[in-house]
């Protein structure tokens, strides 16, 4: 897979940010709730909480590269692990969508060496479950060859053909000297000691990386039925798991959310569609905390 630098676009359409609602005494208490984990080591990396399109909250912590003095930034470019199999999820669904291929054909019929599951089975694997990886992994090698293009190029024409991510891509390994991209990292101890990964061999499952504004974007234009239509919309977010997500519990009946983990990573997206509620907690830190983090910051924006 070549590398990308930025999910590129067919149509080149202006990313406004969001209109910005600050508000002084609730970001200083959120940020209230975030900076003991920043400060005991237990968090590295980027907060976003927006709600109905308005930012509430943009911040960075911690280190992009510890060895480089670099500081995270609300810029940064974060990998987002197993998050990324929303992006997977949402490209083959545009191919199906297109007819470039069927839910109901089996893998067999793309990968002569896969097993007879179909495409439709495949998406529909919770994103925690001991063979997501596997099958989402699979999923990628099946968009590539019904395209017969690699898949960072499936990515980018299928799944982000009308929006603009320029911070956004797919790391096929190549990519340690990227300075906007954060260094992975695990604690031993109170020290930080740098982590690896084989981004290469986590195609379609884990090897997307993205920042808090491009992933605030990407949630507006699927829930806006920008990037799949209203229908296959409805029949993702309807799904208890699957897709690359999960909905309601512990976060409500309204809750669309995924906790995402790599070597060196800890995420955790969440869009609440009764009130638009957006919570984006990316970290460069291993095993971090990033659920509980955005559930206390979901439960103090609530009260």
């Amino acid at each position: 897979m070549t590398r990308r630098g930025g999910m590129l676009v067919a149509l080149l359409l202006c990313f406004a940010s969001p209109a910005a609602a600050y508000d002084p005494a609730l970001a200083a208490r959120l940020d209230a709730l975030v900076r003991p984990y920043a400060d005991d080591n237990r968090f590295s990396g980027a907060i976003l909480v927006a709600r109905d399109g308005q930012v509430l909250f943009d911040q960075a912590y911690g280190m992009a590269d510890v060895a480089a003095g670099i500081p995270n930034r609300p810029s940064t470019r974060f990998h987002v692990g197993t998050l990324s199999m929303q992006y997977t999820a949402v490209a083959i669904l545009h191919l199906a969508e297109t007819h470039k291929l069927a839910l109901d054909n089996t893998a067999d019929q793309f990968v002569p060496s896969a097993p007879v599951v179909t495409v439709q089975a495949l998406l529909g694997v919770a994103p925690d479950a001991p063979d997501a990886a596997t099958d989402y992994e699979l999923l990628a090698r099946i968009a590539a060859a019904a395209m017969a293009r690699p898949f960072a190029d499936v990515e980018d024409s299928a799944a982000f053909g009308t929006v603009w991510m320029s911070g956004t891509g797919l790391d096929d390994g190549t990519l340690l000297s990227e300075t906007r991209i954060a260094k992975g990292y695990v604690r031993d101890g109170v020290t930080l000691k740098p982590a690896s990964a084989d981004w290469n061999a986590l195609t379609g499952a884990a090897s997307a990386y993205t920042t808090t504004r491009d992933e605030l974007h990407w949630l507006d234009m699927f829930f806006g039925d920008t990037l799949v239509t209203a229908d296959t919309r409805r029949a993702m977010t309807a799904a208890p798991a699957g897709y690359g997500w999960r909905r309601g519990a512990p976060f409500g009946t309204d809750a669309w959310w995924a906790a995402g983990a790599a070597p060196g990573f800890s995420s955790f997206v969440l869009r609440r569609t009764g009130d638009g509620l957006t919570v984006i907690v990316l970290g460069n830190l291993d095993a971090a905390p990033a659920q509980a983090l955005a559930g206390a910051l979901i439960a103090a924006l609530d009260k």
